[in-house]
């Protein structure tokens, strides 16, 4: 992508299975939770783990294997454009250290 990230095009579906089923067509690539995928890996599409900044939950994208260049553009997009961390919460009294997140 060079010095400029790419401007995101996405697609919100309602169900877990459009997301596989337009995945699998072909419309793009999917991040979803590992457990989540697991059972349509069996259909051709691939995975890619996510690994980067702090994530709250684990990630997988799938996607058609003719895909993966663009899959793996797309997870650095995303790890790019990730939110910092909010820190931790504190009770009343605590002093917040500066290396505490969540």
């Amino acid at each position: 992508f060079g010095a400029r990230q790419p401007r995101l095009k996405y697609l919100r579906f309602p169900l877990t299975e459009a997301v596989i089923d337009a995945t699998r067509a072909g419309l793009g690539v999917a991040a979803l939770s590992g457990w989540i995928v697991e059972p349509y890996l069996d259909d051709g599409l691939c995975i890619l783990r996510l690994r980067g900044k702090p994530l709250r939950r684990s990630w997988t994208m799938a996607f058609p294997a003719e895909y993966e260049s663009a899959a793996r553009g797309l997870a650095s997009a995303l790890l790019a454009a990730a939110p910092e961390p909010h820190p931790r919460r504190l009770s009343r009294g605590s002093r917040a250290s500066k290396s505490a997140v969540v």
